[in-house]
């Protein structure tokens, strides 16, 4: 019966009365505010962490596969990868572009400084077909690779060791021969032609790009060093099945796709987004059995009002509808003011940083311990909408206890009490 139109209408202006601020009841008003404030912190809270953990996961995975690419191919084996396979993989409709690479380690000696250092060599060609370096490059040019014995270093790595384009440095490969004196290692001199930055400290400090030619007339040995090919997918999403589908189509190569070079790495994000969730769902709890305590408390206060709407015909159901559409409010107010306060955050993070870091003229976001540059943000629409529903629908729930509790009194003994 409760259900009636005229009925809630009249039950929810009822429960606005009851919400509304009076200077004899001020206290009870003061608490719903605050249970109001709790949802809408814990909302606020659960967006911004949320689209910063979506924001690392997103750039991090971006800037990774910028450097690994969305699926590698390894020559374990060493057989000629010859251009039929080249164009094969290309003609693929899934493909997007595909590169050779040769890549090695070794020591980078300038300046009285020795860091050691990972060396790609790149086709500085194919390799815009594949990745973002030329565009990444912020001195220099990629171009200049064409010439043998010259490299791209990144900006952490070139500000470490004091160097800028046109320096040259020495570099130590793990090869070279035995001699009466001991091991002594290939040195090779090479001319820095570029500078990039890829917006992830890891790499800026220890990845270098030369010509694979460079690499191929190094070693002499073609097992001394990794080789293969780099594939862009035109979806990411493809890797998984075009690995599989291309190792059963080349087995004398190995397949290897982004899923699985940082599979751990990505895993780990993923655990630790679902462990923030729960701890700041527990904050929302805290806030829901805030709104139990308060509407409780009303209920005790309201008494004597109760009884009276009980005397004068109410039903129980119209009683319990009374206070499940003020928690009902109380929880909508606040999980509405905590969705845009929360989005507005969001979207504008990288400003708010920036602001505290001036204010207080300190460096809150390092990249050597945070790896990226700046602290990202990605909102996940499916995730704002989970929260506000799962939140809301707590609100309601909470409603339940109150509700029904208002209903035990006998009006006749309440009404007795207070004459």
């Amino acid at each position: 019966m409760f259900l009636n139109y005229t009925k809630l209408k009249l039950a929810f202006f009822i429960a606005l009365r009851f919400l509304s601020f009076r200077i004899n009841r001020s206290f009870i008003t003061f608490i719903s505010y605050i249970s109001i404030i709790g949802i809408t912190i814990g909302i606020l809270a659960l967006i911004v962490v949320m689209s910063v953990m979506n924001g690392f996961h997103v750039e991090l995975k971006n800037k990774i596969l910028n450097v690994i690419s969305d699926v590698q191919v390894i020559n374990y084996n060493k057989i000629n990868i010859n251009n039929k396979i080249i164009n094969e993989l290309s003609n693929d409709s899934r493909v997007s572009g595909v590169t050779t690479f040769a890549d090695s380690q070794g020591m980078m000696l300038s300046n009285k400084i020795a860091e050691g250092v990972i060396i790609k060599g790149i086709d500085h060609v194919r390799e815009k077909a594949v990745s973002n370096l030329a565009s990444n490059v912020i001195d220099g040019s990629i171009n200049f690779l064409i010439k043998d014995f010259t490299i791209l270093i990144g900006e952490s790595l070139a500000n470490k060791m004091n160097l800028n384009v046109g320096d040259d440095v020495i570099i130590l490969f793990p090869d070279g021969r035995v001699s009466i004196t001991g091991f002594l290692p290939i040195m090779k001199r090479f001319e820095v032609v570029g500078i990039f930055n890829m917006g992830m400290t890891e790499y800026d400090s220890s990845l270098i790009y030369t010509s694979e030619n460079s690499i191929r007339k190094i070693f002499k040995n073609k097992k001394k060093f990794d080789e293969g090919l780099k594939i862009k997918l035109k979806n990411i999403d493809d890797a998984i099945i075009f690995s599989k589908n291309m190792q059963e189509k080349f087995p004398e190569l190995y397949f290897v796709n982004w899923t699985e070079t940082h599979k751990n790495f990505f895993r780990a994000i993923q655990i630790e987004k679902r462990v923030m969730m729960i701890i700041l769902f527990m904050i929302v709890s805290v806030a829901i059995f805030n709104i139990i305590s308060t509407l409780v408390m009303i209920v005790n206060e309201k008494k004597s009002e109760i009884a009276l709407l009980r005397a004068f015909g109410a039903s129980k159901g119209f009683i319990v509808s009374i206070f499940i559409l003020l928690g009902t409010i109380i929880g909508l107010i606040g999980t509405f003011v905590g969705v845009i306060l929360g989005l507005t955050v969001a979207l504008n993070l990288s400003e708010i940083v920036l602001f505290i870091e001036s204010l207080f003229g300190s460096n809150l976001f390092t990249s050597e311990v945070y790896f990226l540059n700046d602290l990202p943000s990605s909102i996940d629409s499916s995730e704002i909408i989970f929260i506000s529903t799962f939140a809301f629908i707590l609100t309601i729930f909470a409603t339940i206890y109150p509700a029904f509790k208002a209903t035990q009194s006998h009006p006749a003994k309440v009404l007795r009490a207070d004459i």
